[in-house]
């Protein structure tokens, strides 16, 4: 409902306009509310704020990814949370479940993440063919990040032949983006 998108909207602005203790001490009890009302987007800020060892939360980020899994909540952009909070963890398998989670959601940070994981064998053997599907679906969805690394299976070749043509469009897309890759 949208009591709780105001409350979520209110505490990431509170949150990014004053990164102080007082203001989270003031906007912790909206967002915790939500979280525990089992709102997918605050469980997702929630989260995100968590994980940061600058904020001491009264949840715990274990506590969201309890409560995410209970009630079995189908959230993309949580998913992701939770798989570079486990990424982060060194808890590789339960990283690629999240990522993977996402992406059956189609999406696109999710999909970019899958084609690094396989791209860099991390905690799966290295596979750059999957590396490029999942670059160029999460490209393909607008993502410009996974446009940047589709440039280097352009320039570089690896499971597709190098492409210059592909190359020079992808740098023209990334410039209109203002992304820094499209400056070298």
């Amino acid at each position: 409902d949208l009591n709780y998108l105001a409350n979520c909207q209110l505490g990431l602005l509170s949150i990014l306009g004053d990164n102080s203790e007082n203001v989270w001490l003031k906007t912790e009890p909206l967002l915790k509310n939500a979280v525990l009302k089992r709102y997918p987007p605050a469980m997702m800020l929630y989260l995100s704020i968590a994980i940061n060892p600058d904020f001491k939360t009264s949840i715990t980020p274990d506590e969201i990814i309890f409560v995410s899994k209970k009630y079995d909540i189908q959230y993309a952009p949580l998913a992701y949370i939770i798989g570079y909070y486990y990424l982060g963890m060194s808890n590789t398998k339960d990283a690629l479940a999240q990522f993977q989670t996402a992406a059956r959601h189609n999406y696109a940070p999710a999909l970019n993440a899958l084609g690094s994981i396989f791209q860099n064998g991390i905690g799966v053997p290295k596979d750059m063919k999957k590396s490029y599907e999942f670059y160029k679906k999460s490209a393909d969805l607008g993502y410009g990040i996974a446009e940047a690394n589709l440039f280097s299976f352009y320039v570089n070749g690896g499971p597709i032949p190098k492409d210059e043509a592909k190359a020079f469009l992808t740098t023209k897309k990334l410039a209109e983006i203002n992304n820094p890759i499209a400056i070298h």
